[in-house]
Parts: C-alpha cells; structure tokens; sequence
C-alpha cells in the first residue's frame, strides 16, 4: 500500500498559525501513519521553521517541479511534487508546463504509475488536466476550491482526486490495472480503477495511540 499526502495537512493560513507543542504532536501523530510521501507548502514549512521545528523526513517542500522515485510491492512508482504558484495565477505558466512535460517523457514506460501531487488549488489543477498538455496518470490536488471525489480527465489518461476542504476524509484508490507507459492507456472508472472517499465520522474507532498524541495537541 502506498501512502500519500497532499498539501496542508499541517494547517493552512486562513486556519492561522499553530504553537510549536501543537505542530509537535502533529508531526508525532503523522508518524504512526507510515506515509511514504508528503507535499509541504510554503506556509507549513514556514511555521516549522519559526517555532524550531523541522518537518517530518518524507515530506517535501517543492521550489521546482521534483520527481521522486518510490518502490512498493514490486511497483516501480514515480511521483511529481508540483511548486506552489503566486496568488491570482490563472494558468501554470509554460516553463512550468516544459518542466512537467520533460519529467513525464522521461519517465514514462520506465516506471509502472506516474503521480503528481499538487497544491494549486481547483481551477489551476483543472485548466492543467484541460489545457492538452501531457498529464500524469494520477493527479492528487489540494489547495483552494472544492471536493472532486473522483474523475478521468485528459482523454481519459488522468485520474484526478481532491479531498474536501475541512478535512476529516481519507481516499483510497484501488488500481486493478497498471499504465506502465503504455501508448492508449485509459482509465475507467469501476474498472481498472476504483475509489473511495469515506468521512471519518464517529462511526470508525479511533487508533488508541493517534488519540493520544492528538489529545495532547488539544484535540477534542
């Protein structure tokens, strides 16, 4: 299983900033995760910073587009860190798009999935997934704008996922079937690939260790 988180998981500036106890007890409670990969944002790694924190190892914060190779289960999996834009930005600008587009050519046919993991909010991430460039196989947004619980884009070569934005969901995506740079590869929904967005509601029992840890942020 691969374990991925997108951007703000560590707090947002419109939710404003978090004491240096808080981020701790966060950063403690990610760890009984077990995430393989995590995309920082600016603001995140700037509240680390300025209470003498550091981020957690697998988290990352992007200048430019990155591309990190992880192994998992026999996959050979390649994941995009995708740079946060300035504000008022109405489409990644083309360097950026050049930047994308050599990491996927390079990539593409040498691993098994492609994904990329993006802060850009919804209307930058669809104008990207609509705009004919080459696109990954998988898009994970976050950042400004709604929940997209699940749709192929892109002729049907992109799955694009968005949580909700107060949180309180995980996704799961079961992938029945491998891209593996294959020219015509297309998803389809219910077929080669399946997902799922369950709300963490009541209803599932809380991990004994993570209440703890979040208890002690002050958690209710």
């Amino acid at each position: 299983m691969l374990r991925l988180a997108g951007g703000y998981e560590f707090g947002r500036e419109a939710l404003g900033n978090k004491d240096e106890q808080t981020l701790k007890e966060l950063k403690a409670s990610y760890a009984l995760l077990h995430y393989d990969l995590g995309l920082l944002t600016g603001f995140e790694l700037k509240e680390f910073g300025e209470n003498g924190l550091t981020p957690p190892d697998v988290w990352v914060h992007p200048g430019k587009a990155e591309y990190v190779a992880l192994e998992k289960e026999g996959v050979d999996l390649g994941i995009i860190l995708l740079p946060e834009l300035p504000s008022g930005t109405q489409t990644p600008p083309p360097d950026l798009l050049r930047d994308i587009d050599a990491l996927l050519q390079h990539h593409r046919g040498q691993v098994d999935l492609l994904i990329a993991l993006s802060p850009w909010g919804l209307w930058l991430e669809k104008a990207y997934l609509e705009s004919g460039a080459d696109t990954p196989d998988i898009m994970l947004g976050s950042g400004p704008g709604v929940e997209v619980p699940g749709v192929i884009l892109a002729n049907g070569k992109t799955f694009w996922l968005r949580p909700p934005a107060k949180g309180k969901t995980v996704a799961r995506i079961d992938i029945l079937q491998l891209p593996r740079g294959e020219k015509g590869f297309t998803w389809t929904e219910n077929g080669n690939i399946q997902f799922e967005t369950p709300a963490l509601t009541d209803s599932y029992i809380e991990d004994t260790n993570i209440l703890s840890v979040l208890m002690g942020a002050g958690a209710e």
